[in-house]
């Protein structure tokens, strides 16, 4: 996912709407990675995502659930590191 979202970032704008497409991925792994990156870099668009996602009451439903704690207490960075010094 990292590779993916670094390849994708060096795209420009084209390539940033094609990640945030992922948001509905038939994976729900990959609809959290992606929302958790976009809500660490401001676009709230994730956080229904990860909310349905916590709902889960499993491992990736906690890591869900975690993810919308560090960002509702503006401490969540981006997951795949800094690519352009925001997240």
């Amino acid at each position: 996912m990292a590779a993916a979202w670094r390849a994708l970032h060096a795209q420009g704008q084209a390539g940033l709407q094609a990640f945030e497409s992922l948001l509905n991925d038939e994976s729900r792994f990959v609809r959290t990675w992606v929302a958790a990156v976009l809500i660490s870099r401001g676009d709230n668009r994730g956080v229904a995502v990860l909310e349905a996602d916590a709902e889960m009451r499993d491992r990736h439903g906690f890591s869900s659930q975690m993810v919308l704690r560090e960002w509702r207490a503006k401490r969540l960075k981006c997951p795949f590191g800094e690519v352009d010094g925001t997240g």
